[in-house]
């Protein structure tokens, strides 16, 4: 598995005809068992079989109870039926505690990868680029849960803010009117003209007769 499976003499080689197949029992791809060609698909197989193991737990072939023969995890998950994601993810291991999306993700990439169809199945530079679109899931994931637990340290930091902004802006406000009070006062005592016999303050003046 992962390229133990044989030993290629050309390090360039696509695929590689062995005379004697190996691989470990559950880890090594099928198609590979049957007709002896080992490919880039027979390792990303492997791989997948390797996630789903970190799903759920469990190995992909143990020994069956009657002591013979050997008991597949794949069958039990049935990757080429419907529902096999579904039947997937209720095998999660509960000691992992994995968080849904992520296990989502990981489950949906993990069939891919043991896919029947060895052509549907992704390439490792592909599989580096799903990984880390799984990680990058998982960040932001993160990030929006753990927003709320902050939001209130910088709802009472604005409010504060707004406060004090609130408490200048009212004293602004207030000597302004204090100073235009005072200077329309000081411009109405300065405009102030006599209005004249009879009209001043006090017992009007009567005019002398001619």
């Amino acid at each position: 598995d992962f390229g133990l499976a044989c030993v290629s003499s050309c390090r360039n080689a696509r695929e590689l005809a062995t005379k004697n197949v190996a691989g470990t029992l559950g880890y090594a791809d099928p198609l590979y068992a049957q007709t002896g060609v080992v490919t880039e698909a027979s390792e990303v197989y492997s791989f997948g079989m390797v996630l789903i193991e970190l799903l759920t737990g469990c190995p992909p072939a143990v020994v069956a109870p009657d002591g013979v023969g050997c008991a597949f995890l794949s069958d039990e998950i049935r990757p080429w039926e419907d529902g096999a994601k579904h039947r997937l993810l209720q095998r999660l291991d509960p000691r992992a505690c994995w968080p849904i999306t992520v296990a989502a993700g990981v489950a949906t990439f993990s069939l891919l990868c043991i896919h029947r169809d060895a052509p549907r199945r992704p390439a490792f530079l592909e599989v580096t680029m799903m990984l880390q679109q799984i990680i990058d899931t998982a960040d932001v994931m993160e990030a929006a849960c753990t927003a709320p637990t902050t939001a209130p340290s910088v709802a009472g930091s604005a409010s504060a803010r707004s406060h004090e902004s609130r408490e200048s802006g009212d004293s602004e406000t207030t000597s302004f009117a204090e100073r235009r009070s005072a200077e329309r006062a000081n411009h109405a005592a300065a405009n102030v003209q006599d209005p004249g016999p009879g009209f001043g303050f006090g017992p009007p003046q009567v005019p002398p007769f001619a």
